[in-house]
């Protein structure tokens, strides 16, 4: 006699689900962010999966810019003031690296609190930069490590710059246009209800 109502394991939702309601994609993208940010990262396109699309429209949110802004504005603020005299728990910066790139990190961060176009792949490089506590923001490495790194964050949040989705806010809606240039995608921006 066989046991027909034993519990199996549920396998994972694949990558490209197809379901109903989009805050199923929403909340996959949260649960997977860590995987799916070190795919946009690398250069994954956001139109890959719905789930990936759920990512990119996270970390591209107002909300997430601003922290990202606030990130980097703390960082400056921490490297500018005198090491504290005891240990604390927060991890300290890596003074003379953001000291140097002390003037590209505010510039982010002004371009994270505008209404400029952001690029998927740049905010996924800098989230993974600021949260790498062994990276060169919290860990001494050669020189110009941390310039370096921003610089390609900057580049990358140039519109056009990583071919992938670039938000604009206006009125009520949040127009997603993926990237213009004829030579490499063509695509025609689509408009997307809040």
């Amino acid at each position: 006699m066989s046991n027909t109502n034993t519990l199996t394991p549920a396998p994972l939702a694949p990558m490209s689900s197809r379901h109903p309601h989009p805050r199923v994609d929403w909340l996959l993208a949260r649960l997977r962010a860590p995987w799916l940010d070190r795919q946009l990262a690398a250069g994954t396109a956001p139109w890959r999966s719905p789930v990936h699309a759920a990512r990119a429209r996270q970390l591209t949110d107002d909300r997430t810019r601003r922290t990202l802004a606030r990130s980097l504005e703390r960082l400056v603020e921490q490297a500018e003031t005198p090491r504290p005299p005891f240990r604390t728990a927060v991890v300290q910066p890596c003074r003379p690296q953001v000291r140097e790139a002390r003037t590209l990190m505010l510039t982010i961060a002004q371009r994270l609190r505008s209404n400029a176009p952001v690029g998927v792949c740049g905010i996924a490089r800098l989230q993974a930069l600021l949260s790498n506590g062994a990276g060169p923001c919290y860990a001494p490495s050669h020189p110009n490590a941390l310039i370096t790194e921003l610089q390609a964050v900057a580049d990358l949040n140039r519109p056009g710059a990583d071919q992938g989705l670039h938000e604009t806010r206006g009125g009520s809606k949040l127009t997603t246009e993926r990237c213009l240039d004829e030579a490499t995608c063509g695509a025609a921006p689509r408009d997307i209800e809040q």
